[in-house]
């Protein structure tokens, strides 16, 4: 508040100023209000992941995982798994499930 108020002009100018000044605090504020509903989701988890994997990096494990080789190793082992989950659900499949063949009369 200014201290250069010596009339009653001077103290309706400085009112209208802060009135001025309350409506644009009340506008920003609701304005973040809004944002944060919007994205608390979004805040919340990469604020709850980022704090993992900062404690994360200071482990060996993330070190082994981060070597190439180790993740281009683990890459192939997931892709032979994949592989013979794939052939292990298709003959169950034809087990279970046989392809009837109807027979022309």
């Amino acid at each position: 508040m200014q201290n250069n108020i010596n009339s009653l002009k001077s103290l309706n100018k400085e009112i209208s100023s802060l009135y001025n000044r309350k409506n644009e605090l009340e506008k920003q504020l609701s304005n973040n209000w809004e944002h944060l509903q919007q994205n608390f989701p979004v805040m919340l988890r990469n604020s709850i992941f980022k704090r993992a994997e900062e404690k994360a990096k200071n482990t060996w494990a993330y070190t082994f995982f981060s070597i190439p080789k180790v993740q281009e190793a683990i890459g192939n082992a997931t892709e032979k798994l994949a592989g013979k989950a794939e052939e292990i659900l298709l003959h169950w499949f034809d087990k279970f499930f046989p392809n009837k063949k109807e027979t022309p009369v």
